[in-house]
């Protein structure tokens, strides 16, 4: 297990981090720019989803996307929007379900993640596991609002997320205030199973310690059996401790946007009003795309747990009533529009929406096998990618050559960037033996030639 104290002397994962990002801009000078591919960007590169190049186009035309105001929680239709969808995964299915769940559309998850570690703190919490590596936004907010940091990690090899009995043993070392889960793990895309998953929030429970889930890169839908953690916290009484940080960014592929939220109980929420009230509203988003999305995937777990077709026209029922009575004063033309959408090709598009997302998870596989094929030779790890497009690498070649060095190099030869352990976690990686974040989501002719000039990198590299 490797961990450390806040206030220990030594590593800033932020400072590595920002060296390697001064060694990706020096590409701009150099031949191989037109090459360049950031390889572990953690962005999804594929195309956005068709509705919501649709229904955005629609809000420009009709002035609706930029000139309604938001409120202190968000523009209402996404704010209800995401109310339901998580009362939804909360009760496997229930969106009437009575239990203390509010949400607030917030600045992207950066934003939700220092609302949630600012609330924490107001209530006097003062120690943070981090579970995992994760990208060091939890590590400045953690040091900005004076909490002891550990981070647990698995001794296993081709593992980073600690096993279940690895974390109890951190817990009643560390006996923190809080945990931090980024669900799927963020860089290693290790999930824990239902299982594993109920184990520890029992545990967290019967010790009286808080949690956020980052669900960022938590993709609804998938070909894969869907985790979410919400059905957990609420079996195990654990609603009033936990909280939920996401945003679209990852899943949708609109990261510009900065579409964010944070749900969690009534206290949390009353503590985010007055902290929107002292910066800046929640600014406005493509609320139809985001609206759709929410009811989408409410649709897709719905015949995930195999409801009727009955309790699935109820649910879009639901979402149709939230966008009319939140948006009574907008644009009738958006109304027709949404009403039409909803009455005549809501169930088209749907499908079509489906079959993206599907496709999208596709395109990650195909990405990972010619990883896995084409670089075979020089692997020396890598974790299991339960869920989200990003994981983890280790290659033959880097042992004979520093991390910097590594990144310095790789994009003076190659135009190749890439974003390794020490900028992810508390303690810095041995220098021949470190990990390489590997993102998945990008277009597969663009990854393949990426992926061959690697392979051609790492080929000189070992000679």
């Amino acid at each position: 297990m490797r961990y450390r104290m806040q206030n220990d002397e030594s590593w800033d994962p932020n400072l590595f981090l920002s060296k390697e990002f001064i060694i990706h801009g020096k590409v701009f000078y150099l031949p191989v720019r037109d090459d360049y591919m950031m390889l572990s960007s953690g962005v999804n590169h594929l195309p956005v989803p068709t509705i919501w190049k649709e229904t955005m186009q629609k809000e420009i035309e009709e002035d609706f996307l930029f000139q309604q105001y938001t409120s202190l929680d968000g523009f209402q239709t996404v704010k209800y929007a995401a109310i339901l969808y998580e009362r939804f995964l909360y009760s496997r299915g229930n969106i009437f379900l009575k239990a203390d769940i509010e949400a607030c559309m917030t600045i992207g998850a950066s934003q939700a993640a220092d609302l949630a570690l600012a609330y924490l703190h107001d209530i006097g919490k003062k120690k943070i596991l981090l579970v995992g590596m994760t990208y060091p936004l939890y590590m400045t907010l953690a040091s900005e609002y004076g909490y002891q940091l550990q981070e647990s990690r698995s001794a296993l090899s081709n593992k980073d997320m600690p096993t279940v009995i690895e974390l109890k043993k951190d817990i009643g070392t560390f006996e923190p205030d809080v945990l931090v889960f980024s669900y799927p793990c963020n860089p290693s895309g290790e999930k824990y199973t239902d299982e594993e998953l109920d184990e520890i929030m029992q545990t967290l429970h019967q010790k009286g310690i808080y949690c956020i889930f980052d669900c960022v890169c938590n993709i609804i839908m998938s070909g894969k059996e869907v985790t979410v953690p919400e059905p957990f916290i609420l079996k195990n009484r654990m609603l009033e401790k936990s909280i939920i940080v996401t945003s679209f960014s990852k899943t949708e592929s609109v990261p510009g946007f900065r579409i964010g939220y944070i749900a969690g109980c009534y206290d949390l929420m009353q503590f985010v009003r007055l902290k929107q009230v002292s910066i800046m509203n929640p600014p406005n988003m493509p609320t139809i795309a985001v609206w759709l999305t929410l009811l989408f995937r409410c649709l897709y777990l719905s015949e995930q747990y195999g409801q009727t077709e009955k309790e699935r026209k109820r649910l879009i029922c639901c979402f149709k009533r939230i966008f009319f009575s939140t948006t009574v004063l907008c644009s009738q033309v958006i109304r027709n529009y949404v009403s039409e959408l909803i009455d005549q090709r809501l169930l088209d598009e749907y499908e079509k929406y489906k079959e993206e997302m599907l496709a999208q998870e596709k395109i990650f596989v195909s990405n990972k096998e010619y990883v896995e094929t084409r670089l075979l030779f020089f692997l020396d790890g890598s974790t299991r990618m339960d869920g989200g497009f990003n994981y983890l690498v280790k290659l033959k070649p880097c042992h004979n050559i520093t991390e910097l060095d590594f990144c310095e190099d790789l994009i003076q030869k190659t135009g190749i960037a890439v974003f390794t352990e020490s900028g992810f976690a508390l303690k810095k990686a041995k220098e021949n033996d470190y990990w390489v974040r590997i993102s998945l989501a990008a277009p597969i002719e663009l990854f393949r030639k990426t992926i061959d000039r690697l392979y051609l990198y790492l080929s000189e590299l070992e000679s």
